[in-house]
């Protein structure tokens, strides 16, 4: 799910390709009495790499650390420091460590390919609960960062194998992830 400035943001861009003098309007105008179709652009929906790069970007301009490490936003994501992308282009692995980062975003839940998100030396005293939408997650490393609490919402988490919380400051676990029955590695000590 895009954040409401980059879903408005969207919008907007679709309006003005769409308006009259628009790109669309344009072209669409540019074939008429030819029989030329060639020229009329078509609506293309953002594919889900491209929602993957949206998110990554958003994080990016919310995050003073993320614009040192990832200082071209014009790159492909694939070229960016830590991020991994599969054959289709999705991100499929983000190495973040020891980056002074001090928040994740929500939408970080809706990279739906991502199977290892490592987060842990940094300075984060919450994760959002929207990471248990990652279906494909199998690794996930929160060490040594500031958490007091883990969602409960991890345990959705079906396929995670491997879980480092440890060297935080959280008060107590979440019984939900007794649910999780892939879980392999599960590191909590200094934690609790």
């Amino acid at each position: 799910m895009l954040s409401a400035a980059a879903a408005i943001a969207l919008a907007v861009t679709l309006l003005l390709l769409e308006a009259p003098g628009g790109a669309l309007a344009q072209n669409a105008g540019a074939g008429r009495g030819r029989g030329n179709r060639n020229n009329v652009l078509k609506k293309s929906k953002p594919t889900p790499a491209d929602l993957d790069r949206s998110i990554l970007l958003e994080w990016r301009a919310s995050s003073p650390q993320l614009q040192r490490v990832w200082s071209d936003e014009n790159a492909p994501v694939s070229a960016w420091e830590g991020v991994t992308v599969g054959a289709a282009g999705r991100v499929v692995e983000i190495e973040l460590y020891q980056k002074q980062l001090t928040s994740v975003p929500a939408e970080l839940g809706n990279l739906a390919a991502l199977k290892k998100l490592y987060l842990h030396f940094n300075k984060l005293t919450h994760v959002p609960k929207e990471l248990g939408n990652l279906a494909a997650l199998e690794l996930l490393h929160l060490g040594a960062n500031q958490l007091q609490r883990l969602p409960a919402e991890l345990g959705n988490l079906a396929e995670l194998k491997e879980l480092w919380a440890g060297n935080n400051k959280l008060e107590s676990v979440p019984r939900e992830l007794g649910g999780l029955t892939k879980l392999k590695k599960l590191y909590m000590g200094g934690a609790v």
